[in-house]
């Protein structure tokens, strides 16, 4: 490693690549990739420099609020705009003849409102982790949680 490298890192530019790759979501072995370093380096730089780490905690914080609006928007379901393709034609025609006489397709991109229902298991996920003494699978033992061979006899 080229000594000093990380201060390339610490510059305004630097530091904007860094929250704009967390915010895409790479982990942190893909991030020390892109810059070029050992993940054992970019574990050093955060704890030695708080603009690598405040900037990485930033740009996942992003990404992590995008991904909790869209589980909770496909727990709940509803309508959606979503921009679909169409192909389309042109068509001159001859104002005496009446005749075609030029036609071209073209794409045309139209919103299109679609309904999307509710997703049980994304639902059950949403409610196990936001409200998990009401909503986490648990398996509740009774007495003292050994099995003893007289009570599995029974």
């Amino acid at each position: 490693m080229a000594k000093g490298k990380f201060q390339i890192w610490l510059t305004e530019r630097g530091l904007g690549m860094i929250e704009g790759w967390c915010g895409d979501g790479l982990t942190d072995g893909e991030l020390a990739r892109k810059m070029g370093i050992a993940e054992s380096t970019l574990y050093d730089w955060v704890k030695r420099y708080p603009e690598i780490s405040e900037t990485m905690r930033r740009g996942r914080g992003g990404a992590q609020v995008q991904i909790e609006n869209a589980l909770f928007q496909r727990a709940k379901g509803g309508f959606f705009t979503v921009e679909k393709p169409v192909k389309l034609r042109r068509r001159q025609y001859d104002p005496v003849t009446g005749k075609c006489v030029k036609e071209e397709e073209y794409i045309h991109v139209a919103d299109e409102e679609i309904y999307v229902p509710p997703d049980t298991k994304a639902a059950i996920f949403w409610l196990s982790n936001r409200a998990p003494e009401r909503w986490a699978e648990k398996v509740r033992l009774e007495g003292d949680g050994v099995l003893r061979l007289e009570d599995a006899l029974q």
